[in-house]
């Protein structure tokens, strides 16, 4: 039987290319990415402009809300990772984290852990509590790998989808572990969350 499902809501509105949406947890926003340069907070009950900016001159890829410190945290083509605060906008960081374009950004459901990947072939692990170090790299993929973060019972993990990578952490452990066998996502995915 074929998934139905009821549209809700309609957003509707013109605007560049966008590159990346996520929604905030707790308000009506979603924050997009746009090929211009721009990032843009919508109301999606009022559809409303909260706030726009321009970010750079090249495509933003990813926006992600970190709501728990009120941040943007946005990734560009000039291999830049940007840190807001969404109240006042407020610059809070700008580094370089890789060598080509960002591509994706995963931010850890409740550690202070963001992970980036690039079309470098890398991903990294930074944390914003020792200043946005970089604390691990993760190579050898062979393709772009998309990122999320994921909390169930207590497990944290991060994936990368078409690598094939799980990160974990033991709870007496300081580094991230990542399985060596390759094995397809599904049942991957599907042993490390049931």
């Amino acid at each position: 039987m074929p998934l139905r499902l009821e549209i809700q809501r309609r957003l509707t509105a013109r605007s560049e290319r966008v590159k990346s949406a996520d929604l905030h947890p707790t308000e009506p926003w979603m924050v997009l990415s746009l090929y211009s340069g721009a990032v843009v907070v919508w109301n999606h009950e009022t559809q409303a402009i909260v706030k726009s900016f321009e970010l750079c001159d090249l495509p933003v890829r990813v926006t992600k809300f970190v709501a728990r410190k009120h941040w943007i945290i946005a990734g560009a083509d000039d291999m830049q990772i940007r840190v807001f605060n969404y109240n006042t906008l407020d610059k809070v960081c700008m580094f370089e984290a890789h060598c080509d374009y960002i591509r994706s950004v995963a931010v850890h459901p409740t550690q202070p852990f963001v992970l980036t990947s690039s079309d470098d072939m890398l991903i990294k692990l930074w944390d914003w509590d020792r200043k946005w170090t970089c604390c691990q790299v993760f190579e050898g993929h062979i393709q772009l790998c998309p990122i999320k973060a994921q909390c169930r019972r207590g497990r944290r993990r991060f994936y990368g989808f078409m690598c094939f990578l799980v990160l974990c952490r033991a709870s007496d452990s300081r580094r991230w572990l990542c399985p060596l066998t390759p094995i397809t996502s599904l049942s991957w995915l599907c042993s490390w969350v049931s």
